[in-house]
């Protein structure tokens, strides 16, 4: 599993996707919804839906999301092995840090690239 906006799907987007499967059978992308991303800010350039659709586009991808909740509502729910971490997501490794006893209870491991 993968978490980000993906707004504009870049190199390091398309590395983080290649490396996932590498790690893994299956990869799933969770794109962040617009609010949480902050489209009415400016934030985003792209809505949900286009990056949702050129996720999908991406040929190692097997499926994408649009996230529900917080990353640890959507882990608990997909229950992932493993969650992907590009070196640009600090922010990310903070959350499921602090969140490792929901990860380990789910049988997920963070796969830092």
């Amino acid at each position: 599993m993968v978490f980000g906006s993906f707004d504009p799907i870049e190199k390091r987007h398309e590395q983080l996707f290649h490396a996932a499967a590498e790690h893994g059978d299956v990869v799933m992308a969770v794109v962040a919804r617009d609010a949480t991303g902050h489209m009415d800010s400016g934030d985003l350039t792209e809505r949900e839906y286009e990056r949702f659709a050129g996720v999908m586009a991406i040929d190692v991808v097997d499926d994408v999301i649009l996230a529900h909740g917080d990353h640890i509502d959507v882990i608990r729910a997909h229950r992932p092995h493993m969650v992907v971490i590009g070196a640009h997501q600090k922010e990310l490794v903070d959350t499921l840090s602090a969140h490792s006893d929901v990860l380990r209870a789910c049988g997920c491991v963070m796969v830092h690239v």
